[in-house]
């Protein structure tokens, strides 16, 4: 803990195990936080941040000291953005917010094409919006998507 939180929470003498009160500032904080987190692709902080004032102080607290845990400072992770390379594009990890596939018919070439989309129909703030990826053949299409989620398992969990 910095020492300006800690002066300020020195204020604070009230010790309870429940659910202490914030101010507003520190509520708007919280919540760009959690966008930050959301756009940083930190899945797993965003979870405990949205769950902060929901639950117990300590227990927030307690999350929040297991992840630090599990996820040690290396000079692997420290502050390098990560990219994967797929179908000759290099692609910032934490900019996928989803993956999808579909199909349409191409009347212009007369064949069905197989399609791997990212960031399908986001909104415009995002710096990566329907990324398409077209495959003239369903099972190439298929290997293809099994290799990018193949390279994302490096950086994130997929369930």
């Amino acid at each position: 803990m910095n020492e300006h939180l800690k002066a300020a929470s020195e204020r604070f003498k009230i010790k309870t195990s429940l659910i202490n009160p914030i101010s507003i500032s520190d509520a708007n904080i919280i919540s760009e936080l959690i966008i930050a987190t959301d756009r940083l692709g930190i899945y797993d902080i965003k979870r405990i941040l949205e769950q902060w004032k929901y639950l117990k102080d300590e227990s927030i607290e307690e999350l929040l000291l297991q992840f630090n845990i599990d996820n040690p400072k290396t000079e692997e992770n420290d502050n390098k953005r990560k990219f994967i390379e797929f179908e000759n594009e290099i692609i910032e990890v934490s900019l996928i917010k989803t993956i999808g596939i579909n199909q349409d018919y191409n009347f212009l070439i007369k064949k069905m094409e197989y399609k791997i989309i990212i960031n399908k129909d986001l909104e415009e703030k995002y710096m990566l919006t329907n990324g398409v990826f077209k495959f003239l053949d369903f099972d190439l299409r298929n290997k293809k998507l099994k290799e990018l989620k193949d390279k994302l398992k490096d950086f994130i969990k997929i369930i």
